[in-house]
């Protein structure tokens, strides 16, 4: 199968401090397949698109988990609500929700998830998460209601800051989550691109489960991961060269997502 293409970052992946509605806007026309969004919840609920956790507010650095919607806007005038975000991907994208917020039975999870498909439509929703629970939680959801759901358990990420032993435990879980990924029941499982060369490519060959890789840039790794057979998406800063390289290797465009919630 032909690989899919996610914009990483909604679009602001090579321009971190532009405009998020024109960065999606462009993105959402550039052919990608999907857009990715990184989903945050405000204290009072409303929920932004934005890929790091803390904003710069009179100087200094605040959570947008501990400002509600009305400061966050205030204080970030161009910040993506995420209703906008999914009107904007209506009927030109698919969206790849990487739900980066945490509540007690993955309740508010849910709740984006829902907006999502109700939006959208199931079969053009993937949801990615580092959050066990959170996997089970979704696909419990989607189960026998919407089966063209995609569930992924992500692995990768930096475990600087925390104690030794958990740095350890951490490390071995991300090169070998195979126990997690049958805990979490995913549909499919995400990777930082070095994880799955190493070990994360063979595991989900092995239980064939959809590989997304992230977050791929250069030219020779997107090489790599765009041939067929590699990967089922590949998430990147550059969705245009991407699309380039898949278009030159004369395999067509892709049909769609394998699967979906069992």
């Amino acid at each position: 199968m032909t690989p899919l293409v996610s914009a990483h970052g909604a679009g602001l992946g090579q321009d971190p401090d532009g405009d998020p509605l024109t960065a999606l806007e462009r993105v959402a026309g550039l052919g990608a397949d999907f857009v990715e969004l990184d989903v945050r919840r405000c204290r009072d609920g409303a929920l932004v698109v934005a890929h790091d956790r803390e904003l710069l507010v009179d100087g200094g650095t605040r959570r947008l988990a501990g400002l509600t919607g009305a400061e966050a806007l205030a204080a970030a005038p161009g910040l993506l609500r995420y209703e906008t975000a999914l009107d904007v991907l209506r009927g030109r994208a698919r969206a790849h929700l990487d739900l980066k917020l945490r509540s007690q039975d993955s309740v508010h999870e849910l709740a984006a998830v829902e907006r999502a498909v109700e939006a959208l439509g199931a079969d053009r929703v993937l949801v990615t998460t580092g959050n066990v629970h959170t996997v089970q939680a979704v696909r419990a959801w989607a189960r026998g209601r919407h089966p063209g759901l995609l569930a992924a358990l992500s692995v990768g990420g930096s475990v600087a800051g925390r104690p030794p032993a958990v740095q350890l435990r951490a490390v071995r879980d991300q090169l070998l989550p195979g126990h997690l990924l049958a805990e979490s029941g995913a549909d499919a499982v995400a990777a930082n691109h070095w994880l799955a060369l190493l070990t994360v490519a063979r595991l989900a060959r092995r239980r064939r489960l959809p590989l997304a890789v992230w977050t791929v840039d250069h030219d020779r790794w997107l090489r790599h991961w765009l041939r067929p057979g590699r990967a089922w998406l590949v998430v990147t800063n550059r969705p245009a060269r991407a699309l380039e390289l898949r278009g030159g290797a004369g395999a067509g465009a892709p049909d769609g997502a394998p699967g979906g919630a069992r």
